[in-house]
């Protein structure tokens, strides 16, 4: 039963400074709340012809959370602001009621085997009781039965994707043909089109790149951006001079603990700071208390960040997470130990043509390069065709230079490598290893900043002989890559279904609109 998991006692393990941190970073539970009531409105949306009310879905949201957390641990900081959580909290109640009308159960048992297993409630590789109560009080803020709720349907929803993707296999000839092309090696020679070589060629008018801007205004929005309040508390300057022997070499090993040594005040002095403002977080008297100076970071975005700042661009995407007022945890930068206060923050917009005009003439520009980049590649096609078909023999590398077309080479690669030049493009890569010696010249291929014509070189088959070794994690991925095919056509269907009217994103937008 669970309540196993209550009955081992309870003592305070010191992990408030952690859980305030993260609860003051993610913005827990800031979301229905602030819809209810709003535009009329009496619940948050339906699905399956049954409504919805905002405490039911403030519920799921919370849960959706909490899942998140688990699934993302560390990192789920940093990557909040990429998570749609509000879908994700839909998902999560369609999903219950699938599983509801398909009488999907998950036994005490099954719970507590799943929360007992779980890698965050462990010391030592053993389910730590006080560690579990803990969590529950001073991390996810809820009653230990709520959580084990939460992982009741996270169990059910295991049951319910092994039902749906239980019987989906891979043959022995299909795991065998994922390895040799896995493992396949090939080496291709190709011409590259740059749309860059024909921008001389494009002629740009007003009227031109006003009806572009009109018939294109999403690809100019700007996206969210925020305005920073920081202080830094700086490293002793005299510890890198000191490190640097008369004679200019470069530090020793000893040096660098110095230094390591000397930093440590700081660090130290920074978190003391940061714990004080989470108790009274009155940033300037702060600062004036302890003689620092408030700098201000100006507008940037994730897209376009405040490079100058120096600042870890992990510590930058942690920022973006915060809400306006809120501080971040203390960071380190090369220069010292920073502390931020999100000053203000400015939704996405689509500005007037007027402030842009520049910026859509040099998308037009382009845009009209590419078009006839494209033309132009397969001109040239035809043209190492006909200069190839003349001999009737392999001479791609003679064809080109005949034409005057520059040629490279790519070292012999696998799928999925890093090529030169081309980077990892997935058009490339298709196109390249799905040439034969009987076809071997592709037709024009697009990839992200250009075009090309590709020819085999030669080929090297898989080393049959490491089959056995890579085998079974062939084979798993194989079937696990079906598997989510399967079950994401499943939801799908099951969104399609559940006719889904949501009133918390229309609200949202409404909210959004009115703040502009």
């Amino acid at each position: 039963m669970l309540k196993i998991l209550r009955k081992k006692g309870f003592a305070k393990v010191m992990i408030w400074i952690i859980a305030i941190v993260i609860i003051i970073s993610f913005g827990f539970m800031a979301t229905a709340y602030l819809l209810t009531g709003s535009g009329g409105s009496s619940y948050a949306g339906h699905i399956f012809n049954t409504k919805i009310s905002y405490m039911d879905y403030d519920a799921a949201y919370r849960d959706t959370v909490i899942d998140a957390m688990l699934q993302y641990g560390s990192q789920f900081g940093k990557i909040r602001s990429y998570l749609n959580l509000d879908a994700q909290t839909w998902d999560r109640l369609i999903l219950i009621h699938d599983v509801n009308r398909k009488k999907i159960a998950a036994t005490d048992a099954e719970v507590v085997e799943t929360i007992q297993g779980s890698p965050y409630f462990q010391r030592d590789g053993q389910f730590d009781s006080l560690l579990y109560r803990d969590t529950m009080r001073y991390f996810f803020r809820i009653e230990d039965r709520a959580f084990e709720e939460v992982i009741r349907d996270k169990v059910r929803f295991a049951k319910l994707y092994d039902q749906i993707t239980g019987d989906i296999t891979a043959t022995e000839t299909e795991v065998l043909d994922a390895f040799r092309k896995k493992n396949e090696r090939i080496q291709v020679s190709y011409i590259f089109i740059a749309p860059e070589k024909f921008e001389k060629d494009v002629t740009v008018t007003d009227e031109l790149t006003k009806t572009y801007f009109e018939n294109n205004p999403e690809q100019f929005r700007v996206p969210p951006s925020i305005n920073v309040e920081y202080i830094t508390l700086a490293f002793p300057q005299d510890s890198a001079v000191e490190a640097i022997s008369s004679d200019g070499e470069e530090p020793t090993a000893s040096n660098e603990d110095d230094q390591e040594e000397l930093k440590e005040p700081v660090r130290s002095k920074a978190t003391e700071i940061f714990e004080g403002l989470l108790i009274d977080p009155k940033f300037e008297a702060l600062a004036q208390k302890e003689q620092l100076e408030i700098k201000t970071s100006g507008f940037f975005s994730q897209a376009e960040p405040n490079l100058s700042l120096g600042w870890p661009f992990e510590s930058l995407n942690r920022i973006f997470s915060l809400q306006v007022g809120e501080i971040s945890e203390p960071f380190e930068t090369s220069g010292g130990m920073v502390i931020a206060k999100i000053k203000e923050r400015k939704d996405s917009y689509i500005p007037e043509y007027k402030e842009i005009a520049a910026k859509v003439k040099e998308a037009v520009i382009k845009e009209e390069s590419k078009r006839i980049a494209a033309t132009k590649s397969q001109e040239y096609l035809e043209q190492l065709k006909t200069e190839m078909n003349k001999t009737q023999l392999d001479n791609f590398a003679e064809a080109a230079r005949a034409l005057n077309m520059e040629i490279h080479q790519t070292p012999v690669f696998t799928q999925g490598q890093y090529l030169p030049k081309i980077g990892i493009a997935n058009e490339f890569q298709s196109a390249a290893f799905m040439l034969t010696e009987d076809n071997n010249v592709s037709d024009v291929v697009s990839v992200p900043n250009g075009y090309a014509i590709i020819h085999l070189d030669g080929k090297e088959p898989a080393d049959e002989s490491n089959y056995e070794e890579q085998r079974q994690e062939i084979a798993d991925a194989l079937i696990n890559e079906r598997k989510n095919r399967v079950f994401t056509e499943y939801m799908t269907n099951l969104r399609l279904e559940a006719n889904l009217e949501d009133n918390i994103s229309r609200l949202r937008q409404e909210q959004q609109a009115n703040q502009l």
